[in-house]
């Protein structure tokens, strides 16, 4: 038992020093000041700094701020009295900050010291780029590189591929506005800078290759309205109702829900289908859309349900993906797809692909149509279905 109890003793003894090591070490350092510490070297992105080794230091803090009297902020803790030097990574180029340290656990800090990274020469600057969609297009922008006179924009359809330049820029323009891709395809952007001095260029680096998705554009035509004279033309009637008033309402909430999910859409409709077929047509093909569709309704002797008309294979995936999106938001009937090779609005899009949706009819689904938001929803639903889009609720 006696043997026990000072087994005991020395082991509460043995944790009670390791307990008390920090607070006495803390006690034995809090005045411990370090001498001035020293820049040896500098890069573009580094900072090398040391100093002399205090005896009995437990370790230093490093701080760092933008200004001699601004916020330091510790960017390193070093618990060995004996590294008496470091490297502070990850700097800005052409940039002055200021340095200070201390013992650890001292309280007394050495006096401040300035340090500046280096400047990137033009031949090894590279433009810091982003991409982003604007209106129709993909927006390049980047920041501006020291000594430039102008800026080249390149783009490629992968990584690794040929890269073409499709743009020009002056010093001061640190952007560019591509108009020009595909609706809906992923391309690969590298940005330079130029410098043009003694009758000849000299480039920067290009920039690591952005990888950004174009906007898909489609075009969406209410169906009837203006006709190919610039009468109005109501479409068929049933009661006091009209087909073009009844679809309106249907392509605004489809075009509210398109753009909602990020579809830039090119429509009559915002203009209370103002436009004939002829006119959507020719407005269509100036514009690189991935689908042309056009929303009618049936006359008042047609079966219930929807009817989506198409030609090509391409426009028979949209019509499908369109029916489903509707049959998934509407209960609605459907009569399936139906074949058309001497309709219009088929023929002379130069859209990937094409529809005709006939909503249903006039006098069976009527009570259907006026239920716009839901409809036009369910058609958005499909159009993003088709286009390989994140439906926006």
């Amino acid at each position: 038992m006696k043997k026990r109890s000072v087994v005991s003793i020395v082991l509460f003894l043995c944790l009670g020093m390791f307990f008390v090591l920090p607070e006495t070490a803390s006690a034995a350092t809090k005045n411990l000041e370090m001498s001035q510490i020293s820049v040896t070297a500098a890069t573009t992105t580094s900072v090398s700094l040391s100093w002399k080794k205090v005896n009995g230091a437990y370790g230093y803090y490093i701080y760092r701020a933008s200004s001699k009297n601004g916020t330091y902020q510790k960017v390193a803790g070093l618990k060995k009295g004996k590294i008496v030097k470091y490297t502070d990574t990850g700097l800005s180029p052409s940039k002055t900050y200021y340095y200070k340290a201390r013992v650890r656990y001292s309280k007394k800090y050495c006096k401040p010291v300035k340090a500046a990274t280096k400047s990137v020469s033009f031949s090894d600057a590279k433009p810091a780029v982003t991409v982003a969609v604007y209106k129709s297009g993909s927006r390049v922008k980047w920041k501006a590189v020291s000594g430039a006179t102008s800026y080249r924009v390149y783009r490629a359809t992968s990584s690794g591929g040929s890269y073409s330049r499709i743009g020009t820029t002056s010093s001061s323009k640190l952007y560019y506005t591509d108009y020009s891709g595909t609706s809906g395809k992923t391309y690969y952007y590298k940005v330079r800078a130029a410098k043009w001095k003694s009758g000849k260029y000299t480039y920067s680096r290009y920039c690591s290759a952005v990888k950004f998705r174009t906007v898909s554009r489609v075009f969406v035509a209410c169906g009837h309205g203006t006709d190919i004279l610039g009468a109005w033309d109501s479409g068929c009637t049933y009661k006091s109702m009209s087909e073009a008033g009844l679809m309106l309402p249907i392509t605004k909430s489809m075009v509210k829900y398109l753009r909602a999910s990020g579809v830039y859409v090119y429509t009559d409709a915002d203009a209370n289908n103002n436009k004939n077929m002829l006119a959507c047509v020719k407005w269509a093909n100036k514009k690189r859309i991935s689908a042309y569709m056009s929303i009618h309704c049936d006359w008042r002797y047609a079966p219930t349900g929807t009817l989506p008309l198409y030609k090509s294979s391409a426009d028979k995936k949209l019509a499908q993906a369109l029916n489903k999106g509707v049959r998934s938001n509407v209960s609605i009937a459907t009569r399936g797809l139906s074949y058309r090779w001497d309709l219009y609005e088929l023929s002379a899009p130069k859209a990937p692909a094409a529809c005709i949706f006939e909503t249903g009819s006039i006098s069976k689904d009527y009570k259907k149509f006026k239920k716009h938001d839901a409809y036009g929803k369910g058609l958005a639903k499909g159009m993003c279905s088709y286009l390989g889009v994140k439906f926006a609720d």
